[in-house]
């Protein structure tokens, strides 16, 4: 995560969590029913149920839907990028 988001500093941390492209921020639940993950700046669109999410900023799911929000794509114009 770094080298997509030098500026910023919580990417250092981030030991599983990565971009897919340039677009796509994966975050693998290892957990099945917990899921942490760090949402860099920008508006991101979770790739399985199209909800919309702001970042910076830290996320935890639990219950059932810890398994989908982890995959979000980097939104440009308000619509989801799938590259």
């Amino acid at each position: 995560m770094i080298p997509e988001f030098p500026e910023d500093q919580a990417s250092a941390y981030l030991d599983k969590q990565y971009m897919l492209g340039d677009s796509l921020l994966v975050d693998p639940v290892f957990h099945a029913s917990t899921a942490e993950f760090h949402i860099p700046a920008g508006r991101w669109t979770c790739f399985w149920t199209g909800n919309v999410v702001e970042g910076p900023k830290y996320v935890r799911k639990e219950g059932l839907y810890a398994r989908y929000d982890p995959c979000l794509c980097q939104t440009w114009d308000g619509s989801a990028t799938w590259t």
